[in-house]
């Protein structure tokens, strides 16, 4: 059986602003480290010991009131996600983040923007330390970790991509830098 080369689009998205709940006391970065709990609208992440995220649930603020809703509102929702009180001396922070989104062209041409959400549908999403895999509604699975820190490659890059997500090696990616977002 030969499989067919598929394109990906890729985007990198710089500088997208977050809210976090840090587990420890932290200097305003947004990479996830143990415990924190970061919100990409409207979706709400927690962070385990290897940096990967994993969801908690979803935000019951309405689109149009997200920029009012205080801090106080943001932690009372995440405390009744968590189903437990947060350190009232931690400090929540805004910070930004970069991240990655590989995306099928063909998968995502038809995708209408209805909801706000951080990440397409259906696509891979590098942020460090980990690659995730986005469902039909946007949310992120851990696939594996996938840091560039380990400087692999172009090659190495390509079999590590494929060995964690499954895809033909001869996979063309296109960079798309004329859009926002995927």
């Amino acid at each position: 059986m030969t499989t067919s080369p598929r394109t990906l689009g890729v985007q990198t998205i710089r500088h997208h602003r977050t809210l976090t709940f840090p587990h420890h006391q932290t200097v305003g970065n947004a990479c996830p480290r143990a415990g924190d709990s970061i919100l990409f609208y409207p979706r709400w992440y927690c962070s385990d010991q290897q940096g990967a995220l994993h969801l908690i649930g979803t935000s019951r603020v309405p689109r149009g009131k997200v920029v009012q809703t205080p801090l106080r509102d943001w932690r009372l929702e995440l405390e009744t996600l968590l189903d437990a009180p947060l350190d009232q001396s931690l400090q929540a922070f805004q910070g930004t983040v970069c991240y990655s989104v590989f995306y099928d062209l063909f998968l995502t041409a038809n995708w209408q923007d209805g909801e706000p959400m951080w990440f397409p549908p259906c696509a891979y999403v590098h942020l460090e330390p980990c690659l995730y895999r986005t469902d039909a509604q946007s949310r992120l699975h851990v696939l594996g970790r996938f840091s560039a820190k380990e400087r692999l490659s172009p090659e190495g890059f390509v079999h590590q991509f494929s060995q964690l997500t499954g895809i033909d090696p001869y996979t063309t990616p296109i960079v798309n830098l004329s859009r926002a977002r995927p």
